[in-house]
């Protein structure tokens, strides 16, 4: 199902009030006055995507029910979708209060995968088109991605400015609320991502796209195609 950000209402600030409903504060005072928290998100680019030749009937085989898959007849591309965090608590002396001094966040691919069937491995030509269009696909994928965290940088800050102001009956409670609420933020976050790189993705595997791919080389591509059997 594809979705869109309502730019009122945060996916985060929702994901965080069901987080925090699990863990009521009680009659204690929400957290203010605290220093400030510093927030890196940093952007995981894989390296050039790695070519494996397989035979034909095993490209299916390789598919994985994790991060994103791009099937035609003669390659088969994966890309894992990453996402992570690390937080440097700081639990201000004096109170229940966990304001971290760094919350850094990271989002992107760590490794891309081309798999080629052995025939369009062997042509030199075909090959090298097969490989072009999985660099469209990398390219879409990072600028997805690049856009995505400029777009959503205030809405996880409001998520940070939220936990911070969540008190906690002992340090170890506030500690384990900025974990457990970041855990919640960054799985929202890598799943709105993964919608959105396959929404751009469509444009790349359009009906004209493929046909221009399949004409190319003289038409070898769409010949060995043919002579899979595959459709």
């Amino acid at each position: 199902m594809r979705f869109r950000l309502n730019p009122k209402v945060s996916f985060v600030m929702l994901v965080l009030g069901g987080a925090l409903l699990c863990h009521p504060a009680g009659a204690v005072a929400p957290c203010t006055d605290l220093p400030s928290s510093t927030l890196r998100i940093f952007d995981i680019k894989a390296s050039a995507s790695e070519a494996v030749e397989v035979p034909a009937e095993e490209l299916d085989r390789n598919r994985e029910a994790e991060g994103l898959a791009s099937r035609h007849t003669l390659m088969l591309t994966l890309s894992d979708i990453a996402s992570w965090f690390e937080v440097t608590h700081r639990v201000v002396d004096g109170s229940v209060c966990d304001a971290p001094s760094l919350v850094r966040m990271g989002f992107g691919s760590s490794r891309r995968l081309a798999f080629l069937a052995h025939g369009a491995a062997e042509d030199a030509c075909v090959r090298q088109k097969m490989l072009e269009h999985e660099a469209a696909h990398s390219r879409a994928f990072d600028e997805v991605v690049d856009r995505f965290i400029a777009e959503q940088r205030d809405n996880l800050q409001r998520g940070m400015a939220a936990l911070k102001q969540t008190p906690s009956p002992s340090e170890a409670v506030a500690k384990a609320r900025w974990e457990e609420g970041l855990r919640a933020i960054v799985a929202a976050a890598r799943q709105q991502l993964l919608t959105e790189i396959r929404s751009a993705i469509v444009s790349i595997d359009a009906p004209s796209a493929i046909a221009v791919l399949e004409d190319a080389c003289g038409g070898k591509i769409r010949q060995l195609e043919q002579r899979s059997g595959s459709l």
